[in-house]
């Protein structure tokens, strides 16, 4: 399309161009009427027409006699970028902005567009939204996998479109592309690391939020995993996923619940290695320093996860890193060669996660 509109028609065809382009005009959806049209852009009939025919002339819109003017479904990649639509939990995280910026970093480079959702229920309309107006979809699960809703789930299913789930999950009803972390070469490297060191016990730091049904649901399944299977390499040390098991209500700040709890428990975590989701961290240290337990001469703290800013923490974390980016590459390569070979297999990417000892093991 010409991007230096030099007339009222050139400006409006443009303009719609644009809404097209970004997703305010869904493709395969009814464009409003050309009254509404040529009212929000502020042009005569006419114009609005001309604007509209040369849409249409270009393969972005199609006419139907007697019903409207609609978005074409299938618009080729030279004249409009693919959009790929990122569902990410409602709830705020430094690592979902750290997600988004490289997101859509990448995807500025192949030539895609992203449009993000920010949900706090499988039965957020915004979602289906999303699905219906995109050309692929990311998903992080903000509630449990089996918890999807009927239709949701049958549209997925249907593979009409390139689905990808994101965290490392999984379910065998929604065998879909992702990409899983390999902890097992740097938890090796970690075992052998605290081997002489004194430390009985594992703790592991979690928030809890209780079901209605009475269950509980794991805000960080994958550090009870990563917990179960260092114990398996360091059996002399004791398994212990119950004294910082904290139940915080979902968007309340953990920070102070879990340095209370830590100075509650004062000389009792002392040879112990706390292992820690990353966003916990300063609430962890914040009770480890009000209690006077000297890090890691009493207690040692594994951080798990990935920030950008986490090189900037003091003391330096020790820290098993999932490599965010190395992950949003695998992602667009997965979606490359999904949309190349519809019909292949489901593809699962292992990473390698890193270990980087920091100051506080």
């Amino acid at each position: 399309m010409n991007r230096r509109p030099i007339n009222k028609t050139a400006q409006v065809r443009e303009s719609i161009y644009r809404d097209i382009s970004i997703g305010n005009f869904a493709r395969g959806s009814m464009l409003p009427s050309e009254r509404v049209l040529a009212s929000s852009y502020q042009v005569s009939h006419m114009t609005l027409r001309k604007a509209l025919q040369e849409l249409t002339d270009a393969g972005l819109l199609e006419s139907i006699a007697g019903v409207g003017t609609f978005v074409r479904a299938e618009i080729p990649e030279t004249l409009l970028r693919r959009q790929l639509g990122v569902v990410i939990p409602a709830w705020s995280a430094p690592e979902n902005n750290d997600f988004r910026q490289m997101i859509t970093e990448v995807a500025v480079k192949a030539n895609w567009l992203v449009r993000i959702v920010y949900a706090q229920s499988w039965d957020d309309r915004s979602i289906l939204n999303l699905w219906q107006n995109s050309d692929a979809l990311l998903i992080s699960p903000v509630e449990a996998l089996d918890e999807l809703p009927p239709g949701l789930f049958e549209k997925i299913l249907l593979g009409r479109k390139p689905v990808l789930l994101s965290d490392d999950v999984s379910d065998e009803r929604l065998p879909l592309d992702t990409v899983t972390t390999r902890f097992e070469p740097a938890l090796a490297q970690l075992a052998e690391r605290l081997a002489g060191r004194g430390y009985t016990r594992i703790v592991q730091v979690e928030q809890i939020v209780r079901q209605p049904d009475g269950g509980r649901l794991l805000y960080n399944p994958d550090v009870s995993d990563i917990c179960r299977k260092l114990h398996l390499l360091r059996p002399e040390m004791e398994l212990d996923q119950q004294s910082l098991f904290l139940e915080i209500p979902p968007f309340e700040p953990p920070y102070g619940s879990f340095r209370d709890r830590i100075v509650e428990l004062g000389r009792a975590l002392e040879h112990c290695l706390l292992v820690v989701p990353i966003g916990y961290y300063w609430g962890v240290m914040a009770g480890l320093n009000r209690s006077r337990r000297k890090v890691p001469e009493d207690v040692a703290v594994l951080a798990v996860g990935d920030r950008r800013e986490a090189e900037f923490y003091r003391p330096r974390p020790a820290l098993l890193q999932q490599p965010r980016r190395e992950y949003v590459r695998h992602y667009f390569e997965l979606l490359r060669t999904r949309c190349e070979q519809p019909d292949l297999a489901p593809r699962r990417i292992p990473v390698d996660a890193r270990l980087e000892c920091g100051e506080t093991l």
